[in-house]
C-alpha cells in the first residue's frame, strides 16, 4: 500500500507546537507556580525528544512507534504524578488527555494497517489542547496570586 503524504496543514500544525511549548515555559515562570513550570518543561522536553526519536520522514507513524509510545507514556506518567501532588482540575484534565493519546500507540500496536494519518492525528490531536489547559493553569494561578495579594 502506498504511503500517502501528510497534508500541507499538518506541517504547521507540527511545526508551530514547539515554540509555543517553549513560550509555555517562560509564560509559567512568569505568571505560573511550579506545577505549571514543571508542566511546560515536561511538554518542550517530550516534543524534543519525539522529533529526535521519531522515525524519518515519509515513513512516519507507517508502523507503531515504540519509542514515541515511551515518550508519551512517560509524560503521562508525570502528569499525574503532579496531579497527585496538587491535585487542579486543568491538570487532572491533561493527565486524562494525555491517556488518550497513549491510547492511540495502543491502537495502532493492536491494529497495524491503521493509515498513518490517523494514527498521527492520534497522537498529534492532544497537543494543542494540553497547551490550552496549561495556559489555563497558569492563568489560575496568576488569579490566585493577585486574589491572595489583594490586587
Amino acid at each position: 500500500m502506498a504511503q500517502r503524504a501528510m497534508p500541507a496543514w499538518t506541517i504547521w500544525y507540527v511545526g508551530s507546537f514547539p515554540p509555543l511549548a517553549a513560550l509555555s515555559i517562560l509564560l509559567a515562570w512568569r505568571w505560573g507556580g511550579t506545577t505549571e513550570l514543571l508542566v511546560a518543561l515536561v511538554y518542550l522536553i517530550g516534543t524534543d525528544l519525539q522529533k529526535i526519536a521519531a522515525s524519518t520522514a515519509g515513513i512516519r507513524f507507517v508502523h507503531f512507534e515504540p519509542v514515541v509510545a515511551t515518550i508519551d507514556i512517560a509524560v503521562f506518567l508525570a502528569l499525574v504524578v503532579l496531579a497527585y501532588r496538587q491535585p487542579r482540575t486543568w491538570l487532572l484534565c491533561s493527565a486524562a488527555l494525555q491517556l488518550i493519546a497513549c491510547l492511540g500507540h495502543a491502537a495502532k500496536a493492536l491494529q497495524p494497517t491503521m493509515p498513518a494519518l490517523v494514527y498521527e492525528i492520534l497522537m498529534g490531536s492532544a497537543g494543542y489542547p494540553l497547551l490550552l489547559l496549561l495556559w489555563l493553569g497558569i492563568a489560575t494561578c496568576r488569579r490566585r496570586r493577585n486574589l491572595l495579594a489583594g490586587r
